[in-house]
């Protein structure tokens, strides 16, 4: 049953007229597949049922495959038509890929299932999706199809089928021929007892003939049109910010368009999502801390941006066609900086923070608000618990004038008295935060890392002493702990040893596992964080784990050392341990 791994992800197409954004994401699926596809083989997994689960592996690949042939050669009116087809085709063979591999990871050794379980992880991650133009196409077509045909072209068959094209990007002499080559092909390889599909080919057929003259004809008037604009008229301002002026815009085929921005891409680029964005747009993205696709919102463990080397030649033929210049994104911001830096620091300061009523209090209000010996423990409206930075009495009683923090009323470092509170507060303020971040997620990005691991790494060592584990309260701080490091990679770096062996302990509890095994997974990712997690006893309560019964810690473990195993020296651990042979 050997399969030449090289020889099938040659075979598969690059480029696809249809579903693109579906095809590109299966495509990258089916390739991390093959990819270990070799590794399976040689394992022989167990019996006659490894070799019915192999063989139904081999079968989901290859219909996988064969969509993404159908859907890089078939007609684009067709397909525009069954969309829903094809979605629902792209689900199966990804499911079908799922289960298959879900069977066999049980039936290799645990090296293998780690990479297996990876695979697995983006397969259910990924949604498959028609974009919205194919779909408003497609409804174009199918509404063209329950009108009555005649000899006669009616204005609304025009309008539909125009939409249609435009969506299509059917709108040149060029487009129109390879169209209906395609349509002719499909229609020689259905059989006769397929006489519905005939149908609606010989109907798509009909149509594309009908309406060919008309598009010739808008073809060359808007060809002179934009010929003469480029050469009597510059293009505005406003459209050479978007990459095209106005007048453009209903002619620009969406995939040119940064879906971040929303302009012409100068240097579009593809992430392992499948999707496409301008570099400067997405890196930004990227810097800010997100690790999921903007478009998709599947989480990303590769943040590699490849040049989409077809998708610019595209653009740039368009655009010389079409008389017009896309300026590189970069060099705008860089020659507006001093404007925009003005701007952005008053928005940052009116808008990092969308809490209720927070703006009434002045730096003197927080002052005797926040006062330790306050029966309310400090409580601000709606009963949340806050402490500001620079605003609290000092033990000499002075106050920070309004004067000096006129600047830092927005600068909350909810944590920065939390030991000094008796311990029901502190247990609400907790609670509260972590409300605040469940609403607000950008008030972490300026928290002091150290002003806020340091209070709540002390609240759940007391939480610790106090309970055990016992109750909700090391679950809260731990849930808190998960959301502050998923949004600041600072605090990540800033983490000292104590928290790992804090963290060691947790692991060993059934009844907070789960929380502590989410904070490492987080950590685990960070190259800094590695020779800390094995400093403890962490990776062996980590192997433990993924060796139990607990199924649902299990998988949780197993990511977590696929990401330690990047390390050669804590995989000569793994190895010492007895946990990879």
């Amino acid at each position: 049953m050997g399969i030449d791994t090289t020889e099938r992800i040659e075979r598969l197409p690059h480029s696809f007229k249809m579903h693109s954004s579906m095809c590109l994401a299966l495509k990258n699926l089916v390739d991390r597949v093959m990819k270990i596809f070799p590794e399976i083989e040689a394992a022989r997994p167990g019996a006659s049922t490894g070799i019915q689960t192999l063989c139904l592996l081999n079968k989901a690949l290859e219909k996988a495959k064969l969509l993404l042939q159908y859907c890089s050669e078939s007609s684009k009116l067709y397909m525009a038509v069954t969309g829903d087809a094809i979605i629902s085709r792209g689900c199966r063979a990804k499911k079908l890929l799922e289960q298959s591999l879900g069977d066999i990871r049980t039936m290799v050794p645990t090296a293998l299932a780690i990479k297996i379980l990876e695979v697995l992880q983006d397969l259910k991650s990924t949604v498959l999706s028609l974009e919205s133009s194919e779909e408003e196409a497609g409804k174009a077509i199918r509404e063209l199809m329950r009108q009555s045909t005649s000899s006669s072209v009616s204005s609304a068959e025009i309008r539909d089928f125009h939409f249609a094209a435009l969506k299509l990007q059917l709108s040149t002499p060029e487009a129109i021929v390879v169209e209906r080559r395609s349509l002719k092909s499909l229609y020689v390889k259905l059989e006769e007892c397929e006489g519905n599909k005939r149908q609606i080919l010989k109907y798509l057929l009909c149509l594309l003939k009908k309406h060919e003259k008309i598009i010739w004809s808008d073809h060359k008037d808007n060809s002179f049109r934009q010929h003469h604009h480029s050469v009597n008229d510059s293009v505005s301002a406003s459209g050479a910010e978007a990459g095209c002026s106005e007048e453009h815009n209903d002619t620009l085929p969406e995939q040119f368009k940064c879906p971040i921005s929303l302009t012409v891409m100068y240097d579009p680029v593809i992430i392992s999502s499948g999707h496409t964005f301008e570099r400067m747009f997405i890196q930004r993205w990227f810097d800010e801390g997100h690790d999921a696709c903007p478009v998709s919102k599947r989480v990303l463990d590769d943040f590699t941006l490849q040049s989409n080397v077809a998708m610019k030649d595209q653009i740039s033929k368009w655009c010389k066609k079409h008389g017009l210049d896309v300026q590189d994104p970069a060099m705008k911001h860089t020659n507006n900086a001093s404007h925009n830096l003005d701007f952005s620091i008053a928005s940052f300061t009116s808008s990092l923070y969308n809490i209720p009523d927070l703006s009434c209090f002045t730096s003197r209000d927080f002052s005797s608000s926040f006062s330790t010996d306050s029966p309310s423990y400090s409580k601000m409206s709606k009963g949340v618990y806050f402490m500001p930075m620079q605003t609290i009495a000092s033990e000499s009683g002075t106050e920070v004038t309004d004067s000096s923090t006129h600047h830092s009323e927005v600068e909350i470092e909810p944590l920065c008295e939390l030991t000094k509170l008796p311990w029901d507060a502190q247990v609400k303020v907790v609670q509260d935060v972590r409300s605040l971040f469940e609403k607000d997620s950008r008030a972490i990005r300026s928290m002091s890392p150290s002003k806020f691991l340091e209070p709540l790494v002390t609240f759940l060592k007391d939480a610790h002493e106090r309970n055990g584990t016992e109750g909700d309260i090391v679950k809260s701080g731990l849930d808190l702990l998960l959301t502050f490091l998923s949004g600041s990679r600072k605090a990540i770096e800033s983490m000292k040893e104590d928290v790992f062996e804090m963290l060691c302990v947790f692991l060993g509890s059934e009844l907070v596992a789960e929380e502590a095994l989410n904070v490492l997974e987080v950590l685990s990712n960070h190259p800094h964080s590695l020779s800390k997690i094995t400093s403890t006893s962490s990776l062996s309560s980590l192997l433990k784990i993924a060796e139990s019964g607990a199924e649902h810690l299990q998988e949780q473990a197993m990511i977590t050392l696929k990401n330690l195993s990047s390390s050669n020296e804590i995989c000569v651990e793994m190895v010492s341990l007895g946990f990879v042979h």
